[in-house]
């Protein structure tokens, strides 16, 4: 409804301060709740493992959407939108800031989704049954 009216040139409602303090709390505090001293041991590690393969990730997204905006007809920003790892409403968002091309970025950030949901999915619950040896159970 708040998308529908800020499209129409409605501005839509602020929240009340209060309101929105209370939604970061109902947020925060099951994550804080999932902390344990055993995860904080792993931290370091974890830290380290997350940040390698983050850089990678990025670093792999830049290389493809680089040699993408070289030999196609599509800018870098908008190249690096639609494949970057995100929510399509994030991603979206993101594309009106940076005046990047919306209809590209949403349309691979839907086939992202449809793909994982109807192809990734399956074939990783065929593979998982098959190691398992339950074939008849996919």
């Amino acid at each position: 409804a708040t998308a529908g009216l800020a499209w129409a040139g409605v501005e839509p409602p602020l929240l009340p301060p209060a309101i929105l303090s209370l939604a970061q709390i109902c947020v925060s505090v099951p994550m804080g709740m999932a902390i344990t001293p055993e995860t904080l041991k792993q931290g370091k590690r974890l830290f380290i493992a997350g940040l390698l393969g983050m850089i990678g990730v990025i670093l792999s997204l830049l290389a493809i959407c680089y040699f993408w905006a070289k030999t196609g007809t599509i800018s870098f920003v908008t190249a690096f939108i639609s494949v970057a790892p995100g929510g399509m409403t994030e991603m979206g968002l993101t594309a009106l800031m940076v005046h990047a091309d919306l209809p590209t970025v949403i349309a691979f950030q839907m086939f992202r989704v449809l793909f994982v949901l109807l192809v990734a999915i399956p074939v990783a619950r065929r593979l998982i049954c098959c190691r398992n040896g339950q074939e008849d159970a996919v």
